[in-house]
């Protein structure tokens, strides 16, 4: 008689009907890494005799399982395909697992069902015409104050995967936050024509940051006036200037610069 290995009993397990869809599931994810490893750990191994029990005990009272949670667990399968945010990602398959173990409490019932709405059938196009509606109209602009809130401290996560990857659309939601009074000085500075052309000598205003009054004690020629600007502030507009007598141009914002005055000519 051949020798019933765990893998057989785990494949036996995966199909039998006396267990609850959850636990048939957590059967295959069993049988998966056995197949892999060709082993179990130890507390892995534990879990095919009670499985076992659970499956006789119910056999005895003859009854078939009909699993309330069977259902969702398959909603949650069929929206994990659908999001494209970490967060909802990571919830999701953090229900999935625990109901291998416990049923969903009400609160993550609800979140669920909001992340399913918000990946619905009609969502799902809704979102597709946004991607257009955003490569036509905003993603420019966008990839402008982008480089504001990379150093800004929040929707880094966003700002980042927009300027690391030329195809990714930032959700609605999240784009609408990011359109604020903030982003919109930003983006009013971005495109401001600046004071000070390359090539023209300026100096540090008296209120200028400490650095920059030093590097800039005796003036300096503006070398780039286009540089991605870090500040929502008035004059935030960004400078790449070449302090003179030295070889290193320094950054600094408009708002801390004024214009070298020529000195006037002695009359000979």
């Amino acid at each position: 008689m051949p020798r019933v290995t765990l893998g057989d009993r785990l494949q036996a397990l995966t199909q039998n009907e006396f267990l609850p869809a959850t636990r048939r599931s957590f059967a295959a994810d069993l049988l998966r890494y056995y197949e892999t490893h060709k082993r179990l750990t130890a507390g892995r191994r534990v879990w095919i005799d009670r499985l076992e029990e659970q499956a006789r005990e119910n056999e005895k009272r003859g009854k078939l399982i009909s699993d309330p949670s069977a259902d969702i667990l398959v909603r949650i399968e069929t929206v994990l395909e659908r999001v494209d945010d970490d967060w909802s990602q990571g919830f999701l398959e953090s229900i999935r697992d625990q109901l291998k173990w416990h049923n969903l409490s009400q609160k993550q019932i609800a979140q669920f069902e909001k992340i399913e709405k918000e990946n619905s059938d009609a969502a799902m196009l809704q979102r597709a015409n946004w991607s257009q509606e955003y490569e036509e109209k905003y993603k420019k602009d966008f990839l402008l104050i982008a480089e504001y809130y990379q150093g800004a401290g929040y929707f880094t996560n966003i700002a980042l995967k927009a300027l690391s990857d030329g195809d990714y659309v930032p959700p609605r939601a999240v784009f609408q936050k990011m359109q604020n009074k903030y982003s919109a000085k930003v983006l009013e500075e971005i495109k401001r024509t600046p004071k000070y052309p390359p090539g023209s000598s300026v100096v540090p205003r008296a209120n200028a940051a400490w650095s920059v009054r030093q590097y800039l004690a005796k003036g300096g020629l503006v070398l780039k006036t286009d540089l991605p600007v870090t500040s929502a502030a008035r004059g935030g507009k960004k400078y790449r200037i070449l302090p003179y007598g030295s070889a290193e141009p320094i950054e600094c914002e408009e708002r801390w610069l004024k214009a070298l005055k020529k000195r006037p000519q002695k009359k000979k």
